[in-house]
């Protein structure tokens, strides 16, 4: 098949998921409004209450160090990340930012960053896999002693996190090219109204995703019983009703229960990745390998983990 036959195929394929999508909100909204109506209140309470209160400080904060950051004062260790992975030393800043506070912060960095013409474009599309990682307060508070009453297995979810990552990026390490970086970038001045503005638009666009698959997952818990397969869905859908799914008790055997619960921290869900996509469209980058990079992550991060809990 031709790249135009591939092209026109992925439009269709796409023309046809937002139909289906498209069809699936009108049947819930016709025949089950109540029921719809109160998952995307638990959406919004969840948005609100518990992911905004620290989602939002932390791109004020990214935006704040971006504009004031010295990339160009690097250590050695970042020297050591940026040649193992094959990027930018500048580049592991938002890994950096995407680790410590969570995603979108990551995606929604590296697609400033890109706009500014300080990323390469393959770069760009790497370090946003590699920058979309859930926070260490999400992983050892709410997943570790909230969920498993345990903060010593919470601190080994994010170390099989930091392992994962570090393994994925040298899975898929490029050779470094920077020949397309603009060498003329002017400092960016910061702004607080701008940060704030931009920061807000970001907050609803995660109240928006989140309250949809809350929506989503609802109709799943209530309505689907055949536990492997809420397992799949819960994992692939979104990360932290399905941390919750794993850590609070399934019929599955404990041991894979824990390997699951890896992967939905390592890949993150379809939800995270349709908030990455929406804050790197507008700068043109694509997800091409976001999918691979992070299916790769969840798998590896599941992996490690009974290793992890065996040798600590």
């Amino acid at each position: 098949m031709t790249s135009e036959g591939i092209k026109r195929a992925k439009e269709g394929l796409g023309s046809l998921g937002s139909l289906l999508w498209l069809c699936g909100i009108i049947f819930f909204a016709v025949f089950l409004s109540g029921e719809a109506a109160e998952y995307t209140v638990e959406g919004l309470k969840l948005a609100c209450l518990g992911i905004l209160p620290t989602t939002l400080p932390t791109m004020l904060v990214s935006d704040l160090y971006t504009a004031y950051g010295k990339p160009e004062r690097l250590s050695l260790p970042s020297r050591a990340v940026g040649l193992l992975f094959g990027i930018r030393e500048s580049g592991v800043r938002h890994i950096l930012l995407g680790g410590l506070c969570g995603f979108p912060v990551g995606a929604r960095s590296v697609g400033a960053a890109y706009e500014r013409g300080e990323l390469e474009k393959g770069e760009a599309e790497r370090l946003v896999a590699l920058s979309s990682n859930p926070s260490p307060p999400f992983v050892i508070g709410a997943v570790g002693m909230g969920m498993l009453g345990s903060r010593k297995m919470g601190i080994l979810l994010a170390l099989s996190l930091v392992i994962s990552t570090a393994l994925v990026g040298v899975i898929f390490r490029r050779k470094r090219t920077f020949s397309n970086i603009r060498q003329d970038i002017p400092r960016q001045r910061y702004s607080f109204i701008e940060s704030v503005r931009s920061a807000a638009d970001a907050s609803l666009i995660l109240c928006a995703f989140i309250s949809s698959f809350s929506v989503l997952l609802g109709f799943v818990r209530k309505y689907l019983t055949h536990s492997p397969t809420r397992a799949l869905l819960f994992s692939l859908l979104e990360v932290t009703s399905g941390a919750e799914f794993f850590a609070r008790g399934t019929e599955l055997a404990h041991p894979f229960s824990l390997c699951l619960l890896g992967f939905t921290l390592g890949f993150g869900g379809i939800s995270v990745m349709l908030q990455s996509a929406t804050f790197i469209k507008k700068a043109g980058l694509s997800m091409r390998l976001y999918l691979p990079m992070k299916l790769t992550q969840g798998v590896l991060c599941g992996a490690v983990i009974p290793v992890l809990n065996y040798l600590i």
